[in-house]
């Protein structure tokens, strides 16, 4: 009988800004695959975790933290300046070809505002290659869906719905408004600002994608 394939997580820290160093490493540290993408590596080595992979055109990069990954041998991915992806995707991209069947995504926020929106949307990158992805700060999280999911979490927990395109058959439960077969359009507010009731929610997506932004990291099932 063939083993099964192991399962590997992988966490992408991108160039933002890292609010709760303490959040950070633990969050960090419960990756079996860590890949730094350009200013990543600097905030890694001000974190004192070593990255499996760095990837980039390294134009944001310090001398010094460049020196430290070649010293600690850093498996270092070097790409021209003028190219057709960002760092960031280009190490999804890199975790996705070392067999990553999870990734999270954080450093992701702050700087310019392009940027930002482009992490954003490397969630749905991650769905197109067919793996798992979640954009995780120490202030919340945010998860693509477009099939049915649960949710764990502490009572009272801020849950939004941000649809990307005309959403179907969209029904809640466990929460403080709960929603049956309900359709969502780009632009309606109405899915924002829900609550968890007991810890645990249910969201059934009938047709499109949607973003589930949460008011703090929990769990997805």
């Amino acid at each position: 009988m063939k083993e099964p394939e192991p399962q590997i997580r992988a966490i992408l820290v991108l160039g933002g800004e890292l609010t709760q160093p303490d959040f950070y490493v633990r969050l960090i540290k419960e990756h079996e695959l860590i890949i730094a993408a350009d200013h990543g590596a600097d905030l890694l080595r001000g974190l004192g975790i070593v990255p499996h992979v760095a990837v980039g055109d390294f134009d944001s990069i310090s001398r010094e933290t460049m020196g430290w990954l070649l010293k600690q041998r850093t498996d270092c991915l070097s790409y021209p300046k003028n190219k057709d992806k960002t760092d960031g995707e280009l190490a999804l991209e890199e975790a996705v070809a070392r067999g990553a069947s999870e990734i999270d995504i954080t450093a992701a926020w702050g700087g310019r505002l392009d940027h930002t929106l482009a992490n954003l949307f490397l969630l749905r990158v991650a769905r197109r290659s067919g793996v798992r992805s979640r954009l995780v700060e120490a202030d919340g999280e945010i998860i693509l869906a477009d099939s049915d999911l649960k949710l764990t979490g502490a009572p009272g927990e801020i849950v939004s719905l941000v649809p990307l395109e005309r959403c179907e058959g969209v029904t809640l439960r466990g929460f403080a408004y709960e929603a049956e077969g309900l359709t969502l359009e780009p632009g309606d507010t109405r899915g924002l600002s829900n609550l968890l009731i007991n810890g645990r929610g249910e969201i059934m997506i009938g047709t499109g994608q949607v973003l589930i932004i949460r008011s703090r990291p929990g769990r997805m099932e």
